[in-house]
């Protein structure tokens, strides 16, 4: 057992695993920071145009997000 923590915490394993956890909350900050941003957009739309229901807008922006996501993978 003792090998396997000194394995983790060993220098070149940190020095791996650090920048994979930068990337990955730096990419979920920047998805989050899209939806909410998209949101607020469409939302702004439907307190413009108040013959939209504010529920299409956003079913048009989960809409967005999935082919924008569809088409990143």
């Amino acid at each position: 057992m003792r090998n396997v923590v000194d394995k983790l915490v060993a220098p070149s394993c940190v020095a791996e695993i650090l920048p994979l956890i930068a990337a990955w909350l730096i990419f979920e900050h920047s998805i989050k920071t899209f939806i909410h941003k998209g949101l607020t957009f469409f939302r702004g739309f439907s307190e413009r145009l108040p013959s939209f229901p504010q529920w299409l807008w956003v079913k048009m922006w989960i809409s967005f997000v999935r082919l924008a996501v569809g088409q990143a993978v």
